[in-house]
């Protein structure tokens, strides 16, 4: 066997000559120097098994989230009674705080809140009593046409209407990012007048489940009280 750089005469398994150049191994297998090792399937195992359980526990977190909202709406046991600046009432407990409608310049915006299923305003209208008087339902009316639409979405008019000594309207509304997946909205729109505002408490929910939350809806305005 020589090198095949510089010619001498080599050993049998001899791997370097005296030249310094590297010798080809003549036995019947490759010789590997520096063996590849094989990759274990372990990390990838183990970051599909981490992606899965973070999967799995988004959708559990998400489930539990609007399966705790519902509770909150239907169990009475579980609403509790808010003290807000100028007003009470009663609502569902563990609700957020975040904005679920357009503040106003006209508007004191004096509380908002939502879960999953419901979401809840409550603002002020300053008024001159001595101006305007008592706010009779003529009054009213006029004060919350200046505000409200006409018509919902459907092309329904939308009329006032009273309630134990407060007005309310009460229509389905197209609008989306309020609740996941739901691009129609219920809304029951109440006004109560106070000594020296009167106030605006709005409730919102999913169009479809309308029906179903009504009578809590209401039990809620029904409790309101303003100063």
């Amino acid at each position: 066997m020589r090198c095949n750089s510089c010619g001498r005469e080599l050993q049998n398994g001899q791997m370097f000559c005296q030249c310094g150049a590297t010798v080809g191994y003549s036995g019947t297998d490759a010789l590997n120097l520096y063996p590849e090792k094989k990759k274990s399937a372990l990390p990838l195992l183990i970051g599909m098994g981490a992606g899965a359980l973070i999967f799995v526990v988004i959708i559990v977190l998400v489930v539990s989230a609007a399966t705790k909202g519902k509770r909150s709406v239907t169990d009475r046991s579980k609403w509790e009674r808010l003290t807000g600046t100028g007003f009470s009432m009663t609502v569902p407990s563990g609700m957020t705080d975040g904005e679920v409608v357009t503040k106003s310049a006209e508007l004191n915006t004096l509380k908002q809140m939502h879960n999953s299923e419901v979401a809840i305003a409550v603002s002020s209208y300053a008024y001159d009593a001595k101006k305007l008087g008592s706010i009779n339902r003529k009054k009213l009316q006029e004060m919350i046409q200046k505000q409200m639409p006409t018509k919902d979405s459907n092309g329904h008019e939308i009329n006032l209407q009273e309630r134990g000594g407060y007005f309310y309207y009460d229509y389905e509304h197209e609008q989306s990012g309020i609740f996941f997946g739901a691009n129609s909205v219920h809304v029951v729109d109440a006004m109560f007048v106070g000594k020296s505002a009167v106030y605006d408490v709005v409730v919102f929910c999913p169009e479809k489940k309308y029906s179903e939350y009504e009578p809590y809806i209401f039990s809620w305005v029904d409790s309101f009280q303003g100063e």
